[in-house]
């Protein structure tokens, strides 16, 4: 795992002190809280001892690297044999992080697994597009746009391909959904 510590520098009091010691314990302070969703920091913030020009490396570190927010789709097709609904499954993690889950029957039959599978990434993009939007009310802004992971292939491709054939033609609006609000 890579961290942001100095290897080859030992610490020293030669150090250049920086004046404003109370900002400094603040923000040492709430990595601290942070530790516990970012393991990669925790081996520097134990080291930030005295504020010092060697411990603002670490700082700046830690305010460039933002955990990027990705999602996972998944369906099960055809799950239930009474009903025959296909169950919707999707995971937002920030970082390494799980924020949110969900795993329910959908609420149409769909004809095929790519529908089904498609319908679930909708469903994904949906609350990938709200914690975005909760982020930028709070002026939290993420790196890059969030990211979507699927294991069907042509539901994949439906996405890069906006080719509707007769057995997809009814999955369209969801289409237009997922490609307009996230890159794949």
């Amino acid at each position: 795992m890579a961290t942001p510590q100095v290897t080859k520098e030992k610490p020293s009091s030669s150090n250049n002190v920086i004046v404003d010691a109370i900002e400094f314990c603040n923000i040492v302070g709430a990595l601290e809280y942070l530790t516990f969703t970012r393991p990669d920091i925790t081996h520097v913030v134990q080291l930030f001892t005295e504020p010092t020009v060697t411990d603002l490396k670490g700082l700046r570190y830690l305010y460039n690297t933002f955990p990027s927010l990705y999602g996972f789709s998944d369906a099960d097709s055809v799950d239930c044999t009474i009903t025959r609904q296909s169950t919707t499954c999707y995971c937002v993690f920030i970082g390494a992080n799980c924020i949110s889950w969900s795993s329910k029957k959908q609420s149409i039959v769909s004809c095929s697994s790519t529908e089904a599978e498609y319908r679930s990434m909708a469903h994904t993009v949906a609350k990938l597009t709200w914690i975005t939007y909760l982020f930028h009310d709070t002026c939290v802004y993420l790196p890059r746009a969030p990211q979507l992971f699927c294991d069907n292939i042509s539901a994949l491709h439906m996405t890069i391909n906006p080719v509707f054939h007769a057995c997809t033609k009814h999955i369209e609006f969801d289409y237009h959904f997922v490609s307009e609000k996230i890159a794949i």
